[in-house]
């Protein structure tokens, strides 16, 4: 039977404690990802919960992009800031980066499987990350930047540490493609419609 951790966090002032692990009933695989949905991003949020070390949710998601791009389909991965000093400041960024992935996922120029961090719950991600070094952390993140075939760069990614480490690992990958849309007016339309978090420095992304 697979074993569910409970764990204790402080969010917005108050003490909560999430679930870790296989609490929906996504029983493990061999290949470590329960695909049923079609859509690798929704396949990646049902199996997030079952990740219960960085490492587990690095395969989870290597796993899946090895499915789903079927070793010659396009996947992409969407990149911008995430971290701040403030929880109120995460939890805005985190909105703005999964309303751009959603957006990009319905953009009829992007035929092809889109996801980014956002799949994950946000209290999965914050204890993870809490949980590693910003490097280490960083590292996972860049096995998964080297097997994608597109990145996307969303407003305020060149002001975050996290994000442009992210690019600057595409960049050295031979025939990743790089769609910077930071001025994509298309996108900045969609993400005006959300919260104008400002960044970990206080510069604000629109």
């Amino acid at each position: 039977m697979a074993m569910t951790s409970r764990i204790r966090v402080q969010r917005q002032g108050a003490a909560e404690e999430i679930s870790l692990g296989a609490g929906r009933g996504f029983a493990p695989t061999a290949r470590g990802l329960v695909a049923d949905s079609g859509r690798l991003f929704e396949d990646l949020r049902r199996n997030a919960e079952r990740a219960t070390t960085l490492p587990e949710l690095t395969r989870i998601v290597l796993d899946g992009i090895e499915l789903y791009s079927g070793g010659k389909k396009r996947v992409g991965f969407v990149i911008g800031p995430i971290s701040s000093n403030e929880v109120s400041g995460k939890e805005a960024n985190w909105k703005r980066l999964h309303a751009a992935t959603m957006h990009i996922q319905g953009d009829p120029r992007f035929p092809f499987q889109v996801f980014s961090t956002t799949f994950m719950p946000e209290e999965v991600e914050w204890l993870l990350s809490k949980r590693h070094a910003q490097d280490e952390y960083g590292a996972h993140w860049g096995r998964v930047v080297r097997e994608v075939t597109d990145i996307f760069v969303t407003p305020g990614s060149y002001a975050s540490k996290g994000a442009t480490q992210e690019l600057r690992t595409a960049e050295s990958v031979r025939g990743i493609r790089i769609h910077d849309m930071t001025r994509d007016s298309s996108l900045l339309r969609c993400l005006r419609e959300v919260q104008r978090p400002a960044d970990a420095a206080g510069v604000p992304l629109l």
